[in-house]
């Protein structure tokens, strides 16, 4: 699919996710959170 062809579709409001490439999507800079991670700093206090 062209760029074009994108973007006409997206602006259209169309569902863009059969379009998508989905197995490799990535989130850069994302650290995995820690729930017990601000207990644990108050209790080295």
């Amino acid at each position: 699919m062209k760029a074009s062809e994108f973007e006409a579709k997206f602006e259209a409001g169309e569902d863009l996710t059969p379009n998508l490439d989905l197995s490799r999507a990535r989130r850069p800079n994302r650290v995995p959170s820690n729930p017990f991670r601000s207990r644990d700093e108050v209790a080295e206090r």
